[in-house]
């Protein structure tokens, strides 16, 4: 709240409102914040399945259409809504969304930026002229940067070692109560078509090539005869306009093989909690990762996790500890994971224990939240 007991006008710039972990971090961020502090607002440059909940827990939401490219009207359009709803401070969450986000708000000549960003590479691609004009002028005009993990914090801090004064690390968090049990394993098994003594294996994560669903099936079909127990639930959905989108590749893969019976496409579902609750080991095989919240979901709900050694996924997941890691995209090395948790319940119960404890101890969502309060009253009061 300002010195005057105004509340603080706080706008989320985001690419789109579709169920990607961006978007899913700052719904949770707008739905738990102090509302005696804070008066919420959200633009995105696209829609999508989240638009709704975002409406339920702002004072209003907007869409501005971008073009491809560079796109002045898109900077007008967020200008005019900085200066409208009065906004202080806006949270803005990739480099595109601060992109156009930092020309706004000089053009209105309001709002303190702070940007949001959730891929280390993301950052390291931040090239040529772009590199040149954070450097130069857009970073002496911003009031922080946050990276969700401690890696991205650090790519930050190497890549633009001038201002390292303005990076902070805010590892994401999670509800964690909201996934320590809801009673519907067998409701959710049985409407899967899952028997008792299933091995269910799956993974929450929306088609695109970054996320390597064909590794975990190549690694699914590696195990074979030899667990015909097993079955795999893919959460999560494709983009027809998205050029990442991988959908088609797995599913073209699950016919040719003849795995229709065996791997279930669950589609977009609320009910991550329910779908936690179903599942004997949750998979992660992405190429690449920010800090992700569906790693963090499973940890809570107490169900053993494999993931792959990359960025992102090695800063929660420690290796015997919190989980296994095993090489990306080694689909052999994956299907050995598997295996071997498969045929130990000491070791998984061990692994889902430490990794419970783990994420209530670093992830959980007050002081999580707390963090971001402070950081956004501060740039504030800057």
């Amino acid at each position: 709240m300002t010195g005057n007991g105004k509340k603080i006008n706080l706008l989320f710039v985001l690419l789109q409102m579709a169920t990607g972990g961006a978007e899913k971090v700052a719904l949770t961020i707008a739905e738990h914040l102090d509302r005696s502090l804070f008066r919420v607002h959200v633009a995105g440059f696209e829609g999508g399945a989240l638009r709704d909940r975002f409406s339920e827990v702002s004072e209003a939401v907007f869409q501005v259409p971008r073009r491809n490219g560079r796109d002045l009207k898109t900077v007008l359009l967020l200008s005019r809504i900085i200066r409208e709803n009065h906004i202080d401070v806006i949270n803005c969450h990739h480099y595109a969304a601060f992109f156009y986000s930092w020309l706004a708000a000089r053009l209105a000549r309001a709002g303190t930026i702070v940007y949001t960003e959730h891929s280390a590479g993301e950052v390291e691609d931040i090239r040529h002229i772009h590199k040149f004009l954070c450097s130069s002028l857009f970073f002496k005009k911003t009031g922080a940067i946050v990276g969700v993990s401690r890696e991205i914090g650090d790519a930050f801090s190497t890549r633009f070692p001038g201002h390292g004064r303005l990076v902070t690390s805010i590892p994401n968090g999670i509800d964690v109560q909201k996934f320590a049990g809801t009673g519907r394993r067998e409701q959710v098994r049985n409407a899967f078509g899952i028997a008792p003594d299933d091995f269910l294996i799956g993974t929450i994560a929306n088609f695109r090539r970054v996320k390597n669903h064909l590794c975990l099936l190549r690694a699914f079909t590696l195990l074979g005869a030899a667990r015909p127990g097993t079955r795999l639930v893919f959460v999560g959905r494709g983009y027809a306009d998205d050029g990442e989108n991988s959908e088609k590749e797995v599913r073209d893969y699950v016919q040719t093989y003849g795995l229709e019976d065996r791997v279930l496409f669950a589609g977009y579902r609320e009910d991550i909690a329910d779908i936690l609750e179903s599942l004997d080991l949750f998979c992660l095989p992405s190429v690449s990762e920010g800090l992700p919240v569906s790693v963090l979901e499973a940890m809570a709900a107490g169900v053993p996790v494999v993931g792959s050694d990359v960025r992102g996924i090695r800063e929660v997941v420690r290796h015997g500890r919190t989980g296994l890691l095993f090489p990306s995209n080694d689909a052999t090395s994956l299907a050995r994971a598997i295996e071997s948790l498969i045929g130990d319940v000491r070791t998984r119960t061990r692994l889902t224990e430490e990794a419970f404890s783990y994420v209530r101890l670093e992830h959980d969502l007050r002081p999580w939240i707390a963090r971001y309060e402070n950081l956004f009253q501060g740039s504030f009061h800057a």
